[in-house]
């Protein structure tokens, strides 16, 4: 694409510049960018800009991706200018970027890449935004695209007023985004004042908006407020806000296993384990201690579940341990368990050298698959046929060695 060097008489009305918008989305070279915008400069003078506006719309309407990212672009990086060179807003043109949110998924996530990166907002964008909601979106996409909208503009506005009506409206993602952003804007005040309102919800959604609450909360008091939450609510699952903390502060999940008295807490928290929660050794070291001194049976299949995240010979030991010891019993034992140690084994194929595979995880599953139903064993081994397949794909024939039936 380095040798694009159409004449500016080629970008003309009505078809020309569709051949500058694939160059550009398919170049990362400066150069050819410059001139490339300088090409639509020169065919359309000053209303270049507004052609690329009705380009954008014309695209969202062909499903015309690169287009679509394209003209978005543009607009953006023009917008930024204006910005930089203290014009003041076009309040009537962004209001039309944001009527394109509903049109479509492609849409919504370009009018969202064009708002995202400007530091100047309204409060018109805010009413506009809540009218486009209430009026309807493109899914689940054009709601999402939607809710950081709105962060984006309480963020710049910094005021607390617009959000409180979004506490009592009738659509409870918008009662949740209200609170959420309330509490990171005064957790001080607001959070106490949602935490009353949470008493009188029905137990999801209880759920959905103190897990959602938990991401607004300073990293230092998470931990604390999470255990208080359980205390206070014990009837309720916190697990996707403890996966939120693990994601990136897996030391503060082995605080709260230390400060958690509750096994059923110790064991949402664990569901909050994911590869990247703490070093290799040290997650050995954590999860082998649970499942050596843990009094709940519970919990230590959990621990299973994360084990099998560790890229570890000793974790793969573990593992293997547990193995000998469910091959090893008389009788079928819990299967909640055995579905947990198979999770667990799943996991470990990821990164488990081969001759590992065939010791411990293959002799498992023959001898699970023996004690499931004919609709659950063919569940079951899809799921290490897509697991295995990964990783050590020339092992997927060796699953239909499967004694006994």
């Amino acid at each position: 694409m380095g040798s694009f060097v159409a004449p500016m008489a080629a970008v003309s009305p009505p078809h020309d510049r569709w051949v500058v918008y694939r160059t550009l989305a398919r170049t990362s070279d400066p150069e050819v960018i410059e001139g490339s915008i300088e090409l639509l400069r020169g065919g359309f003078g000053e209303s270049w800009i507004d052609q690329v506006e009705e380009d954008l719309r014309l695209s969202i309407e062909e499903g015309d991706e690169e287009s679509i990212a394209v003209t978005a672009a543009l607009l953006c990086d023009e917008d930024g200018r204006r910005q930089r060179a203290g014009r003041p807003v076009d309040l009537e043109q962004t209001l039309r970027w944001l009527d394109l949110l509903p049109v479509s998924d492609s849409a919504a996530l370009a009018v969202r890449g064009i708002f995202l990166r400007r530091s100047v907002g309204e409060p018109p964008h805010f009413d506009h935004l809540l009218r486009l909601w209430r009026e309807g979106l493109s899914g689940e996409v054009g709601h999402r695209c939607a809710s950081d909208l709105i962060e984006w503009i309480v963020t710049i506005l910094g005021e607390a007023d617009p959000l409180l009506p979004l506490t009592v409206d009738e659509d409870p993602r918008l009662r949740r985004l209200g609170w959420c952003l309330l509490v990171r804007l005064d957790p001080g005040r607001f959070l106490p004042l949602v935490l009353e309102e949470v008493r009188e919800l029905e137990r999801s959604e209880r759920e959905t908006l103190l897990c959602a609450l938990a991401g607004e909360l300073p990293p230092a008091t998470r931990v604390a407020q999470l255990l208080e939450w359980h205390d206070r609510f014990p009837e309720i699952s916190l697990a996707p806000a403890w996966l939120e903390l693990g994601a990136d502060r897996g030391g503060d999940l082995i605080l709260a296993y230390h400060a958690a008295e509750s096994s059923a807490v110790r064991e949402q928290l664990l569901a909050g384990w994911t590869r990247h929660s703490l070093d290799a050794d040290g997650a050995e070291r954590f999860l082998i201690e649970v499942l050596d001194t843990d009094p709940d049976p519970r919990v230590r299949s959990r621990a299973l579940v994360a084990l099998g995240q560790v890229d570890g010979d000793e974790a793969r030991d573990r593992l293997g341990m547990a193995v000998g010891e469910a091959l090893g019993q008389s009788a079928p034992g819990d299967p909640l368990d055995a579905a947990r140690l198979s999770a667990g084994l799943r996991n470990a194929l990821a990164r488990a050298p081969r001759d590992w595979v065939r010791r411990s995880a293959l002799p498992f599953l023959r001898s699970r698959l023996k004690e499931l139903s004919p609709r659950s064993r063919e569940s079951e081994l899809e799921r290490w046929r897509r697991a295995l397949g990964r990783t050590h794909p020339e092992l997927l024939r060796e699953l239909d060695r499967r004694p006994g039936f």
